[in-house]
């Protein structure tokens, strides 16, 4: 169980950080190109290899050998919700949802398996009157078989986060059309022709890919002339708990992102940030965190930057780290000093 649930959470990295946030290099694309026509992205698709053996385990796969397939086709539109209780606009993004095929499963017994799955994502962010991005939204619903399961993730910048135009150009040179990472994995952008374009090289930690051998991230990405954001509901609110006690068990539903966060000693604290539920606590715990620049988030970094992409990175900068767990929801969070949220994520398993 612990596997599904860090290979769970390592899907929105590898999907939604690389996927869901390719998606939305559309949001930029009229500062970029004010006299041509707006495009938005309209198809996501292709295959990722997982050949390291950390890109299988991510996935939760630690059983079978390395090399599965990834096959991915999602569909994009853009969104805009209403119903946020504390922005000054309205948030804009984007849904993504398709289907996400895992097959070349091969298990110590040479048995060969495969998953399908079906992807749903949510990702809004709110961009104050001055340019800045104040808030982070994501809404991951994955679904497997019998196993299903919904993630949300907010981000609170505080002071809201600048990105320039053109900030990743630096990563990437221009050769006869197509761009090429300079450093980092082997990446390559290619324009397939007006409305199609592919990103194809390597994973950030193989030793073997290169430019002459097979790639093992292709994805082809299919855009469309720019049309009215669908109106949605604003994703559920994150409130404070309060009387919360620091039990004897430490939760466990988000122990693995707690990995993630550099803590000290567990500290006293009856608060705690959570969606809303009717269930009953089963652990509680709080711990102070030590101030550090690392950022929570930031897997296939290189990638953002090919694409031209928000990275969904957080660095901390102290404050408390507190996990609770219900009977099928877990929720981490950390606040500031002052206990104001500034990042929450939460497990649902339905």
């Amino acid at each position: 169980m612990r596997s599904r649930e860090r290979g769970v959470f390592s899907i929105i990295e590898w999907f939604v950080l690389v996927i869901v946030i390719l998606a939305s290099m559309t949001l930029n694309l009229e500062e970029k190109f004010e006299e041509e026509p707006e495009m938005e992205i309209s198809n996501i698709s292709g295959t990722i290899i997982l050949s390291t053996r950390s890109s299988m385990d991510a996935l939760g796969l630690d059983d079978f050998d390395r090399g599965a397939i990834a096959t991915i086709n999602l569909n994009s539109s853009p969104i805009k919700s209403e119903g946020c209780v504390n922005c000054e606009n309205n948030p804009k993004g984007l849904h993504i949802s398709g289907n996400v095929n895992l097959t070349g499963l091969i298990d110590e017994a040479d048995r060969v398996g495969r998953i399908e799955a079906r992807l749903n994502i949510i990702y809004l962010h709110e961009i104050l009157d001055n340019g800045m991005i104040s808030k982070e939204w994501f809404s991951i619903n994955w679904s497997a078989g019998d196993i299903s399961e919904k993630w949300d993730l907010v981000i609170i910048h505080d002071p809201p986060k600048w990105e320039p135009e053109g900030r990743y150009d630096a990563s990437f040179i221009d050769v006869n059309g197509s761009k090429f990472s300079r450093t980092g994995p082997w990446i390559v952008i290619e324009k397939i022709s007006e409305n199609v374009e592919n990103s194809h090289g390597c994973l950030p930690d193989s030793f073997t890919c290169e430019s002459l051998t097979p790639h093992e991230i292709n994805l082809t990405t299919t855009f469309k002339l720019a049309t009215t954001p669908i109106i949605i509901q604003h994703p559920d609110e994150w409130g404070i708990i309060e009387g919360l006690p620091n039990t004897n068990n430490s939760p466990t539903g988000l122990d693995s992102i707690r990995e993630m966060v550099d803590i000290s000693g567990e500290i006293n604290e009856t608060r705690s940030w959570c969606l809303t539920t009717e269930e009953d606590i089963i652990a509680s715990k709080s711990w102070a965190v030590i101030d550090s620049n690392n950022p929570i988030i930031s897997p296939m970094g290189i990638w953002f930057e090919a694409l031209g992409l928000p990275s969904g990175s957080f660095s901390f900068t102290g404050g408390v780290w507190n996990e609770v767990d219900f009977g099928t929801l877990s929720c981490s969070s950390l606040s500031n000093n002052e206990g104001t949220l500034r990042f929450g994520v939460s497990q649902n398993n339905n």
